[in-house]
């Protein structure tokens, strides 16, 4: 097949197709829409589930550069006593 005849045959489709296309007519099922509406949270959750599971990595190393050191933490939290009042 030469190249004069395959860009007949693919323009003879591409007319086709833009023919059928204009005249064609859609039924939208009452289905759809739960279908549709149902699809959205399967991606909400799985985006979510990604988010998660990619800052997981980002969020365990913010913990480990700014941890509290143990003792200064227990220190903080003491309540004064009127024996370590100086006076």
């Amino acid at each position: 097949m030469n190249r004069l005849n395959m860009t007949l045959m693919i323009t003879a489709f591409l007319l086709w197709a833009i023919c059928v296309a204009q005249t064609a007519s859609a039924y939208i099922d009452p289905g759809t829409t739960s279908v549709v509406f149902g699809a959205v949270g399967y991606v909400i959750a799985g985006a979510a589930a990604f988010l998660a599971i990619i800052f997981h990595p980002v969020k365990v190393l913010y913990r480990k550069i700014f941890k509290k050191d143990q003792a200064e933490t227990a220190d903080a939290e003491l309540p004064a006593t009127p024996a370590d009042d100086p006076k």
